[in-house]
């Protein structure tokens, strides 16, 4: 495979927003091929283990139709449970002070206000 037409991992995962180590394990389950950039050193062309990841523009878009829902998803779910317990903290504070009289007693028999904060 050449090196035209070829997209970083970490960039990929970077738009995907997730480490690029759950990128390759995705593109692993994808049959996606990953290649690594050659380093040259004193005219022998070898693989660094250090050089970065490459994928074909192919498998990128690839990539991205594969994990885009599942963190869609996820996106969404966590922003549902974000609202939810803003609702329910609302809720909690809005009731506080509340003081329920079951109309036998006088007031001066209840529990007293909470201070205010």
């Amino acid at each position: 495979m050449a090196l035209i037409n070829l997209v970083r991992l970490t960039t990929v995962a970077g738009l995907l927003g997730c480490r690029p180590a759950t990128c390759r394990k995705w593109c692993e389950g994808a049959q996606v091929q990953l290649i690594r950039r050659p380093v040259v050193r004193w005219g022998q062309t070898q693989t660094g283990a250090n050089s970065p990841w490459y994928v074909s523009l192919e498998g990128a878009i690839r990539l991205v139709d594969t994990m885009l829902p599942a963190r869609l998803e996820r996106a969404a779910n966590a922003r549902a449970r974000k609202q939810l317990q803003r609702a329910a903290h609302a809720l909690e504070e809005s009731t506080a002070n509340l003081v329920h009289e079951d109309g036998r007693g006088t007031p001066s028999d209840s529990t007293p206000l909470k201070p205010a904060l």
